[in-house]
């Protein structure tokens, strides 16, 4: 199966049709990819996510033009210029997956691409769109840099596994305060801050308050009051199901007090956590 540039100068392009009509200009826009010019690379990514898929349909051309991206994801030159396209490409490729029907195919490729990946941030984006088509990264949960190894536990194909749910906490717990720093380059499947989606996924997998105190605690050394709503609200919610404020467990001592170091008491000048205590209920 040909890929690449060698897709590109093979495909009768006349005879495939994208969402706007026979897919002629599309040659130009992918050859653009490889171009520095930011106005190209602009112009060729609008098309691939308009003419190529469109609102979520695919096309005929839209499996041609996969061939050719998966192929010029190992050119370099896609990562140089003002307009750098990488990040874009893999969330587009991430797409295809999602919609065309021989999926199965295109997830092996999107493996096979992340594991050939030099460029850490590259192999992030990879593993995060393995875990979106439903793939289960679980391989990656070895490799060598941390940030790797976080997006492949992020997965929600291993929602159940004890080893990715302990990637996640120990994150946490031993790098709360530079999981964020791990992404110089965020991947487009992580828009706000890393760590965030890291506590959101451990409180989805683990349903009670226990297991997460360590991690609870190094987040809240390490919060700030704006991020109520996105880490520590969330956490905070999670040790006081009842709402009450009522501290019964060594867990909930440590993670208040913790808390009260770093975002002291929640009050009328800044909204209350989305359904966490009420007002007053908490030693804050």
């Amino acid at each position: 199966m040909l890929t690449g540039i060698s897709a590109l100068d093979s495909a009768d392009w006349p005879r495939l049709i994208h969402a706007y009509g026979r897919a002629t200009d599309t040659p130009g826009h992918l050859r653009a990819l490889l171009d520095e010019d930011a106005k190209g690379r602009r112009e060729a990514m609008e098309h691939l996510g308009s003419a190529i898929i469109h609102q979520g349909t695919v096309s005929p051309a839209t499996a041609q033009v996969a061939l050719v991206l998966a192929g010029f994801m190992d050119d370099a030159r896609l990562d140089v210029g003002e307009v750098p396209v990488r990040a874009e490409l893999t969330l587009f490729l991430t797409r295809v997956v999602q919609a065309l029907p021989w999926a199965t195919a295109t997830v092996e490729e999107l493996e096979a691409l992340a594991q050939k990946a030099t460029h850490v941030g590259e192999r992030c984006s990879l593993v995060l769109a393995l875990g979106e088509v439903g793939a289960s990264p679980k391989r990656f949960l070895e490799d060598p840099e941390p940030s790797v190894r976080l997006c492949a536990a992020l997965a929600p194909a291993l929602a159940s596994d004890e080893a990715a749910t302990r990637v996640l906490l120990s994150a946490l717990e031993q790098h709360a305060a530079h999981i964020n720093d791990w992404f110089p380059e965020k991947p487009p499947q992580l828009p706000m801050q890393p760590r965030f989606t890291v506590v959101q996924r451990l409180l989805e997998r683990l349903p009670v308050f226990e297991p997460l105190a360590e991690a609870a605690v190094a987040v809240a050394r390490t919060t700030k009051k704006a991020w109520v709503d996105f880490e520590w609200g969330l956490l905070l919610t999670r040790a006081f199901p009842l709402g009450d404020g009522v501290v019964t467990t060594e867990a909930q001592r440590r993670f208040l007090a913790a808390l009260v170091d770093t975002a002291p008491p929640v009050g009328p000048a800044l909204r209350q956590p989305r359904e966490a205590l009420p007002a007053g209920g908490a030693p804050l």
